[in-house]
């Protein structure tokens, strides 16, 4: 006897596919939430490669890197990155960085430096780039060609990755708090007085070293820009309502002026990782809470050279950002930490008092 062999029903075959995607839509947040561990974990591991290269750095020269200069026409501009290369297994490129020809832009040997660095300052250093921020990627700033100017051809290294400015936007710093570990060359009383391990006096567990940030966009998004094209994109800096910080100046009122800012002033942040200007590969600050905005001032003193702005730490990760300590530990301080706790962890030598379980 003969059986007829049955197939599926048009009906059968709609269910088993409805099944599937049902299934499908459950396990993708899941896959994604484990590529984002994956990536937020190798986030840490960068973190912690950088904290080992400050410890090397400390041990060979009793003192945190130079952040970069307060000297006009300094040679000197290389942000810290730079000086922990051979701590980053990157001996090689610090034996081919010429340090007296500066790091980027007019006034360093006729800005001449960026030609005569091109090769390491167009590196791309992996463990200067977190891969939750898919724009690190691409290439930083590519110059015209003109002098000075980065070489044509020669896009800029990149990072995610910058040293602790502390609680200040403008030199002089903030009369109530003592700056965090970056320290600048040359200059006057306020800078030049390097940082060593034993002037970190409020404990290199509660001081804040490194933290990370979005990378900007390489210019696409400016005050030039059609405001309903730059609505809350990540990576760019807005202009600040005050313009220069006075005796009575407060962190609090700094803080809320960057937050009301409404107009862009540019998007090159993390566009050079050998840079030492704040915001372009140089240092971050505590004056914003993490993943807020950051500003610049307005005015004759409002410039992103590293002495009136606000660029503070932000991240793709949800719900904060990764920072490496003085100690080398690493942790997630959450963008809901208290305003005056971010400050404290930020100081070196304010002598704040920081409960643990207050971040």
């Amino acid at each position: 006897m003969k059986f007829r062999r049955r197939g599926f029903t048009l009906i059968e075959l709609l269910v088993v596919i409805a099944i599937i995607a049902v299934l499908i839509a459950l396990l993708l947040p899941a896959v994604q939430a484990a590529r984002e561990a994956a990536r937020r974990s190798q986030c840490v591991n960068n973190l912690k490669q950088i904290g080992l290269a400050l410890h090397n750095y400390f041990s060979s020269n009793e003192v945190t890197p130079p952040a970069g200069t307060n000297s006009t026409g300094s040679f000197q501009n290389q942000g810290p990155l730079v000086r922990m290369l051979p701590g980053l297994e990157q001996q090689a490129a610090y034996n081919a960085y010429n340090f007296m020809m500066g790091d980027y832009g007019g006034g360093m040997n006729g800005g001449y430096g960026p030609v005569a660095n091109v090769t390491v300052m167009s590196m791309k250093v992996a463990s200067f780039q977190c891969p939750s921020d898919g724009n690190v990627a691409n290439a930083g700033n590519v110059g015209s060609g003109t002098t000075p100017a980065v070489p044509t051809g020669y896009p800029m290294g990149t990072n995610n990755y910058a040293i602790c400015n502390g609680p200040q936007r403008q030199l002089p710093f903030y009369q109530s708090y003592t700056q965090g570990i970056a320290w600048y060359l040359g200059g006057n009383a306020q800078v030049g007085v390097k940082v060593s391990l034993a002037s970190i006096t409020d404990g290199t567990s509660n001081t804040a070293a490194f933290s990370e940030w979005v990378k900007g966009h390489s210019g696409r998004y400016s005050s030039t820009t059609a405001p309903n094209q730059r609505t809350n994109i990540p990576g760019i800096t807005y202009y600040s309502s005050v313009s220069a910080l006075g005796a009575g100046a407060t962190i609090q009122g700094e803080a809320a002026a960057c937050q009301n800012a409404t107009t862009i002033y540019w998007d090159y942040r993390g566009e050079y990782w050998s840079a030492g200007y704040a915001g372009r590969g140089g240092a971050y600050g505590h004056v914003n809470l993490p993943n807020q905005k950051a500003c610049s001032g307005q005015g004759t003193s409002g410039n992103l050279n590293g002495y009136d702005t606000a660029i503070t730490a932000s991240s793709f990760h949800s719900g904060g950002v990764n920072v490496v300590f003085a100690d080398g530990s690493v942790k997630f301080i959450k963008d809901s930490v208290n305003l005056l706790t971010w400050v404290a962890l930020g100081t070196k030598a304010g002598g704040e008092v920081i409960d643990a379980g207050s971040y």
